[in-house]
């Protein structure tokens, strides 16, 4: 079995501590909080890339969103446009 371990420092006290990856990669992904050997939190509160690109999604699809509704109620005014003006159309001018 082969324990990959990744060192960490404090950044209250400074002090070095190891982690295997695999639980640096959980935390990570989680942003759960961990403690030094001294007591103090430690968290990653960095988004993942994983986390970035949910987001980035996210933010096209509410933009997606938004011109479609924008481009219906164009659709829905041109059309009642179009109504009003067939209709001056067909009145006669000067009440004739």
């Amino acid at each position: 079995m082969d324990i990959q371990l990744h060192e960490i420092s404090c950044v209250v006290c400074g002090v070095s501590f190891w982690i295997t990856k695999s639980y640096q990669k959980e935390l990570r992904r989680c942003h759960n909080t961990f403690y030094c050997p001294n007591g103090h939190s430690q968290n990653y509160p960095a988004k993942t890339e994983g986390e970035k690109a949910i987001e980035e999604r996210d933010r096209y699809k509410r933009w997606y969103n938004d011109q479609k509704e924008t481009s219906q109620s164009l659709a829905r005014s041109n059309s009642a446009l179009r109504g009003v003006i067939e209709r001056n159309k067909q009145v006669p001018k000067g009440g004739e």
